[in-house]
């Protein structure tokens, strides 16, 4: 804001500038506050998520273990035993996400009614219309199941490394 503004006064016919550089700077500061909040947020869900596919898991292998030991004497091989987890945490991981993506849905609709429509504070403020979840279904929803699958994916795979003795 201090270059523009600085840019502003070089013009002819420009005798001064004033420029709100305190509230700029409370609103920059306001955004890295919520960045940081929000990577941290995202962090620890997915640390959660970790955790509830990985004991998930767990619990699938310690239900199956006479099986997967008949399946060790008949000669199945390590990736044979693990595949099936492996496929039934991506599944899950898929699930959590489509759960995600309506809550997600539902949220943000709510949030553009409120901003857009109810009261429309994006016009007090002079800015245009946020987007609405409409226009970005088909890449929110292809993120959210990528990363779900992935998610369930690696949640599995740590645990059926730790917990699976094959």
């Amino acid at each position: 804001m201090n270059d523009t503004t600085a840019q502003i006064e070089t013009f002819d016919g420009v005798e001064s500038v004033q420029s709100p550089t305190e509230f700029a700077d409370i609103l920059i500061n306001f955004r890295r506050i919520f960045v940081i909040v929000a990577i941290a947020i995202v962090v620890a869900l997915v640390l959660v998520s970790l955790i509830i596919i990985s004991n998930t898991t767990r619990a699938s292998v310690f239900a199956r273990r006479k099986e997967i030991n008949i399946m060790k004497y008949v000669g199945a091989t390590n990736s044979f035993i693990r595949i099936p987890f492996f496929i039934e945490g991506m599944v899950v991981g898929l699930i959590a996400s489509g759960c995600a993506l309506v809550i997600t849905k539902f949220a943000y609709e709510g949030v553009y009614r409120i901003l857009n429509e109810d009261y429309k504070l994006f016009g007090v403020f002079g800015l245009n219309n946020i987007y609405s979840f409409d226009s970005m279904f088909w890449p929110v929803t292809l993120s959210y199941l990528v990363a779900g699958a992935f998610i369930g994916a690696i949640g599995t795979s740590i645990s059926t490394g730790k917990h699976l003795k094959v």
